[in-house]
């Protein structure tokens, strides 16, 4: 397990502090996330990614006074391309966006 285990329990912890309902708008529920052992369970680079560069933009781009900001990362421009969903999603949503980008590259369905 990672050093950072304990750092982010707490943050969905602090969530759920908030009841179901609050946590549920930040798309955390009771027992939603868990820790394996990462020979056994692949890790979720693709989110790593995202997160990464998401949290890059926002320091650098978003949040410095106009004269210390950077400009766009084309790498955060090209995830912000693919397509996606700011929702929860289920094993419906998640089959109609493999459809949608299916579709976009001709491939089939």
């Amino acid at each position: 397990m990672s050093k950072g285990k304990g750092e982010i329990d707490q943050v969905f912890e602090h969530h759920l502090a908030g009841g179901k309902q609050a946590a549920m708008l930040a798309g955390i529920s009771i027992g939603g996330w868990s820790f394996q052992d990462h020979r056994i369970v692949l890790p979720l680079q693709a989110a790593d990614i995202l997160a990464w560069e998401t949290l890059w933009h926002m320091q650098k781009v978003v949040l410095p006074k106009e004269a210390d900001k950077k400009p766009h990362r084309r790498s955060y421009s090209a995830l912000l391309g693919m397509p996606h969903e700011e929702a929860f999603h289920d094993q419906e949503s998640i089959r109609r966006l493999v459809q949608h980008w299916k579709a976009k590259r001709k491939l089939p369905l």
